[in-house]
């Protein structure tokens, strides 16, 4: 098209009906969009204020003052300090559940083989359910520690120092 642009040489063609075409569309949906942003959705009702009294808002008594001084001069790490024998607890909070430690299984002594020199002595030690261990002095099974080897029994020890001694199973047992 070579020439003015009016009205008539628009709609004759097929792209000047085209752009019409759009140009009302989206003359639409500006429409929808603008009424979509103003129209406004209901609001529930609101509970009535309450509005708290002069009683309410005063302070009710003073706080004991604290001695910071004190406090900051406190050793935190001196060996005379211990823990309290009940945990703090904020108030309204539940009472301690405390769980019983779960005692780990014991070892059993399959046999064992003692030397005249201790440090060649071993014994053949499993714990329940699991495949046995050739163990020596010093030597860990699970959460114990081998402490002697002697004949017929062995003595373990565990990290908080209790001892504990394993007979030997008897053959044929």
């Amino acid at each position: 098209m070579t020439g003015p642009v009016n009205w008539s040489t628009l709609t004759d063609s097929g792209r000047g009906r085209s752009a019409i075409g759009f140009l009302a569309l989206s003359a639409l949906v500006a429409l929808a969009a603008a009424v979509r942003a103003v129209r406004l959705d209901p609001v529930p009702d609101a509970p009535p204020l309450t509005f708290a009294t002069a009683d309410a808002l005063s302070a009710h008594g003073d706080a004991a003052p604290v001695d910071i001084r004190a406090a900051v001069e406190r050793d935190p790490f001196a060996p005379e300090r211990s823990a309290p024998a009940q945990r703090y607890r904020i108030p309204g909070e539940a009472e301690d559940v405390r769980v019983a430690a779960i005692e780990p299984p014991k070892p059993v002594v399959l046999g064992i083989a003692v030397a005249s020199d201790a440090a060649r002595s071993f014994a053949t030690c499993a714990l329940d359910g699991g495949s046995p261990t050739i163990v020596h002095i010093g030597n860990t099974i699970g959460p114990y520690t081998v402490k002697s080897i002697e004949h017929g029994r062995v003595t373990f020890t565990t990290a908080d120092g209790k001892r504990l001694e394993v007979s030997a199973l008897k053959p044929g047992s």
